[in-house]
């Protein structure tokens, strides 16, 4: 509902992005990207209850443009972008086809957007394995200490 009010508003977004969108094959996409974690890639490679997919990746795969993997965050106590494993051990360990575009990255928090919002109420809501990860992006930098309280409930 809040995408479509946004969307018909008097001026609409240039760019619409949605989680979970591989999912819905009837929404017109420009770019479909398929999100998966540079640390824990695929789980047990269950789809839930048993495991972390929504589905079996396979099928997400043949709907996806690329494929990108994402680190945790720099403050997290983790290993450097250089320390993830290789494009090749990633591209062998999720058996990418060759023509599969594989881009890496690491989530962090935007100066920019914890300024915008800083003293109103954040709703947040996200469906993702990892929700806290989530959530710790949206928080300001250290430097910057919230004038609101920003929940993950």
């Amino acid at each position: 509902a809040g995408a479509s009010a946004a969307c018909a508003s008097a001026t609409p977004p240039s760019v619409l992005l949605m989680d979970d969108g591989l999912q819905h094959p009837t929404l017109h996409r420009d770019l479909s990207l398929l999100v998966v974690d540079a640390e824990h890639l695929l789980g047990n490679g269950r789809v839930l209850p048993a495991g972390p997919l929504r589905e079996p990746f396979h099928r997400s795969l043949a709907r996806a443009d690329a494929v990108v993997a994402l680190s945790p965050p720099a403050d997290a106590a983790s290993r450097s972008l250089a320390e993830q494993p290789s494009e090749c051990s990633l591209r062998r360990r999720l058996r990418l086809p060759p023509e599969m575009l594989l881009l890496r990255g690491r989530l962090r928090p935007a100066a920019e957007q914890s300024r915008r919002v800083s003293g109103a109420r954040v709703v947040a809501f996200t469906a993702t394995a990892r929700p806290q990860r989530f959530f710790r992006t949206l928080r300001p930098p250290a430097d910057e200490q919230p004038s609101s309280v920003l929940r993950s409930t």
